[in-house]
């Protein structure tokens, strides 16, 4: 999968951590294609929730900076996803790793098309009127 044009929001610094999930979405495409241990799907959890923290926190740093009417059930949104992937994490100690990449890649599919081209995009319209790109 690869960050597209049409993907983009007009927030750069969001822009590019939404590619950056595509790019732990293609790692984890690559961990259930060739069937990769275990301790992979781990560094992949790592990475994902560093990413998942740094993307949050900008989001709604910025949110609050520019008063997104939205940022309450946004920052909700967000706290659920967390959860989520906490329990994707946990299931991962002790399920069949390339099952729960699988079914975590499902996850994060849905969240691009449900959270990022919905959600966010609005955001986004938010922010760039704001003056933020």
């Amino acid at each position: 999968m690869v960050f597209t044009d049409k993907m983009a929001d007009g927030v750069a610094a969001i822009d590019h951590q939404h590619a950056r999930l595509i790019e732990i979405i293609n790692a984890l495409y690559d961990i259930t294609l060739n069937k990769k241990a275990s301790t992979t799907l781990m560094r992949v959890f790592e990475d994902l929730d560093r990413h998942i923290d740094e993307h949050f926190e900008c989001e709604e740093r910025l949110f609050t900076q520019t008063g997104y009417p939205l940022t309450k059930e946004h920052r909700a949104t967000h706290e659920s996803f967390r959860r989520r992937i906490a329990d994707y994490r946990a299931s991962a100690r002790h399920a069949n790793g390339t099952i729960v990449a699988a079914e975590l890649l499902h996850l994060l599919k849905q969240w691009m098309i449900g959270h990022m081209q919905e959600a966010d995009r609005d955001a986004c319209r938010h922010l760039n009127a704001h003056g933020i790109r």
